[in-house]
């Protein structure tokens, strides 16, 4: 993986803007693509609400601080924890990882950056997402990790980088949303 990409991230408005631009950086780096389906279900104690909010719906959802229902990923591409795993260990939410093996059930990962160490074994977990503007609750069974070469300016609070780029194609920016984003970051 080129060095570079490390210290760099694409930031962007929403999460939406995100995932696309980090599915199309990751369409053009070589490799060969795994791509994970999560587990949806609704969680819900009356059996109406699943016909209500069937798992082909449920799986179209990607609330903010979720993986996607299809997770795409390559071997030593960077992706960004989305939970707090390890605290102690530096595993925290918004921790920035390269991937190097890439297993049914567990992805094998090393961090980025000076403060890398060892392996760190990610499993997929049971997410609920925290957004209560939703009707309903459900659950996601996936891999607490999403791409990490372009994020949201919220997420990249209190990161740093040696190069940011603005995806200034959403029409929502404006110059107090981009300054703000320099100062946060």
């Amino acid at each position: 993986m080129p060095e570079e990409l490390k210290g760099r991230a694409i930031l962007s408005v929403n999460n939406d803007a995100s995932i696309d631009m980090n599915n199309q950086v990751l369409a053009s780096l070589p490799g060969e693509m795994v791509v994970y389906e999560a587990v949806d279900d609704i969680v819900s104690d009356d059996p109406n609400d699943r016909l209500t909010f069937p798992v082909e719906f449920l799986n179209s959802l990607t609330p903010t601080e979720m993986p996607p229902y299809k997770l795409n990923l390559k071997l030593g591409r960077i992706i960004m924890l989305l939970r707090n795993l390890a605290p102690t260990k530096g595993l925290c939410n918004g921790t920035r990882l390269i991937v190097t093996k890439l297993q049914r059930n567990i992805i094998e990962a090393k961090r980025t950056g000076s403060e890398n160490g060892g392996t760190y074994f990610i499993p997929r977990i049971s997410l609920i997402p925290s957004d209560s503007n939703m009707p309903f609750k459900f659950k996601r069974k996936q891999f607490p990790v999403r791409l990490a070469y372009s994020m949201t300016i919220n997420k990249a609070q209190g990161q740093t980088f040696e190069k940011n780029l603005f995806d200034a194609e959403q029409s929502c920016f404006q110059s107090w949303t981009i300054i703000s984003g320099l100062l946060t970051c």
